[in-house]
């Protein structure tokens, strides 16, 4: 974690825009009368501000004069001069068209008018005052006599730590320097973001990108690397990119090919002991007989086309990470799950499909201890590599085994 300062350069196209209204003549003929302003701002998309006038005469010039945070001299930017009348006056920054401001920014606007050549010093309109609020995090803030911190990742006891040390530093400092703070200063505290891209930087991630920037970190093809950088950074949460493979047909190709599967292996003994074997075997088996070869021969095409774009995702992913099963360990007297979530599965075989649709491709995989559920059931995390590349996965198991340490623990009924 890292304290960052409120305020920096604000660099970008500005839009501005003076909203007219039919002009309607004040009994001063030369006075300028000032509504109300206001001021907005949503995260990421702008910041407004607004200033209802009336004016006696036309304005030769029109200012509005922006302060960032503690600033001592105000940006200016000129506005359209507007005639005699009523008038909205609106300034509005588009961040959806580029431009950039610190989060949590104070921003003070005015506006100022000059009526005639010889106006030098122009009328200021009353000041309004926003905050350019960071509304993506739920904030938790504490406050002491010097310093008000403001955090969204920690427990409390991290918030209070920080209001310790931020207390202690500014005031010894204004001790030292013999000045006096006035009202308490904002820290707010994000954490540092690292993008770690294994061999070389790969892909478009700008949609994981966050304030403050990300940093870029390139780490050897080696898992233990990985573990090794994450760890140096005592880095305590990962985020991963969202993504999958496109499984369709993938289903359909698995249980034409373990009905034929079925039928080669078992379909001799099928007249012979069909009393004796299991209804789901039977069920495969019966299976088989219902498919034509042109069945067959459409399952391996769509294999085929599987087996493809599942290669061009894993050319951007060294490594598919995901559960072994839908579903955590089911009671013993249970053949097997019929429904998940209220969704009643078609064939018994439906609740593996985390593991069969990946069968199908032909990918390497494998299933390590990847935790317990909150009734102390383990679960499974499967493992699932590049075409041909078993000691990758074998070392990215191995890795997150000694990492995790899963695989020393047991549950409860063990």
């Amino acid at each position: 974690m890292r304290l960052q300062a409120r305020l920096a350069s604000f660099l970008a196209a500005v839009a501005l825009v003076a909203v007219l209204a039919s002009p309607v003549l004040g009994a001063d003929d030369t006075a300028v009368t000032f509504g109300k302003p206001e001021g907005s701002s949503k995260y990421g998309e702008q910041i407004e501000f607004t200033q209802p006038i009336e004016l006696g005469t036309p304005a030769d010039r029109l200012e509005v004069r922006l302060t960032f945070g503690d600033s001592a001299s105000p940006v200016v930017q000129e506005m359209p001069p507007s005639g005699a009348g009523k008038h909205d006056l609106r300034y509005t920054f588009d961040f959806t068209e580029g431009g950039h401001l610190y989060p949590n920014t104070k921003i003070t606007a005015q506006w100022r008018v000059y009526q005639g050549a010889d106006d030098e010093t122009g009328t200021d309109g009353p000041p309004v005052t926003i905050i350019y609020d960071d509304d993506r995090f739920d904030w938790d803030i504490l406050e002491g006599d010097y310093v008000r911190v403001h955090w969204y990742e920690g427990n409390e006891a991290f918030g209070r730590r920080v209001l310790e040390l931020g207390e202690k530093t500014v005031r010894e400092t204004a001790e030292l320097l013999g000045v006096s703070t006035g009202e308490p200063f904002d820290f707010f505290i994000y954490p540092d973001y690292f993008l770690f891209h294994v061999g070389r930087p790969l892909g478009d991630h700008a949609r994981l990108d966050i304030w403050p920037r990300r940093k870029e970190v390139v780490v050897p093809e080696d898992p233990q690397g990985v573990l090794d950088a994450i760890n140096d950074r005592a880095i305590t949460r990962l985020v991963v990119e969202d993504g999958e493979p496109d499984f369709t047909d993938a289903r359909e190709i698995f249980q034409t090919w373990r009905a034929v599967a079925f039928a080669a292996r078992y379909g001799p003994l099928l007249a012979e002991h069909r009393a004796r074997m299991k209804d789901t075997v039977v069920w495969n088996i019966e299976q088989a007989a219902r498919l034509s070869a042109r069945d067959v021969g459409d399952a391996e095409v769509k294999r085929t086309a599987l087996y493809h774009r599942v290669r061009v995702f894993m050319e951007r992913h060294e490594f598919l990470v995901l559960p072994s099963t839908q579903v955590p360990p089911f009671d013993v007297t249970e053949p097997y799950v019929t429904e998940i979530d209220g969704v009643r599965l078609p064939t018994y075989i439906d609740w593996m499909r985390a593991c069969s649709d990946i069968t199908v491709t032909g990918l390497p995989a494998i299933s390590v201890p990847g935790g317990f559920t909150a009734d102390g059931l383990p679960v499974g995390l499967q493992i699932v590599g590049r075409h041909q590349d078993e000691w990758g996965v074998l070392q990215l198991a191995h890795a997150f085994e000694q990492a995790t340490g899963f695989v020393r623990r047991r549950p409860p009924l063990a």
